[in-house]
């Protein structure tokens, strides 16, 4: 377990094997980087539109009292509802599964291998 041979085979060294295993790593990553780029391209703008929406919503409905309040009042209350945006967006359970997808390919190549394990849950979430 703390020196691998590649397949157990005795003719790769344990170096040639890790080497081996951090050119997969590495590969891994820029795969998980694709995953994750790929989904936030795609899912990013819906869920920030729902959550904003929800916001905007509101917002219209006292429309002309809107209006009327001050310009601190509205720029605070459009750092809210951005925050709040932000704080959905990133509390979504697709969006923590993404990223902590790209996180563990990170760490699986630069701690330990069986961080990869995680990818196969890639199975079970789709």
């Amino acid at each position: 377990m703390q020196q691998p041979h590649l397949m157990g085979m005795s003719s790769y060294s344990y170096e040639e094997t890790r080497g081996i295993i951090q050119k997969c790593g590495i590969l891994m990553i820029v795969c998980a980087g694709f995953v994750v780029l790929f989904f936030l391209c795609k899912k990013a703008p819906l869920y920030i539109e729902q959550s904003w929406g929800k916001d905007k919503e509101k917002e219209e409905e006292g429309d002309e009292e809107t209006k009327k309040r001050p310009l601190s009042i509205r720029i605070f209350q459009f750092i809210t509802r951005l925050a709040t945006c932000i704080i959905k967006f990133f509390f979504n359970i697709d969006v923590i599964y993404y990223v902590s997808y790209a996180v563990i390919a990170i760490l699986g190549a630069t701690v330990h291998e069986f961080f990869f394990c995680f990818h196969l849950t890639e199975l079970f979430f789709r």
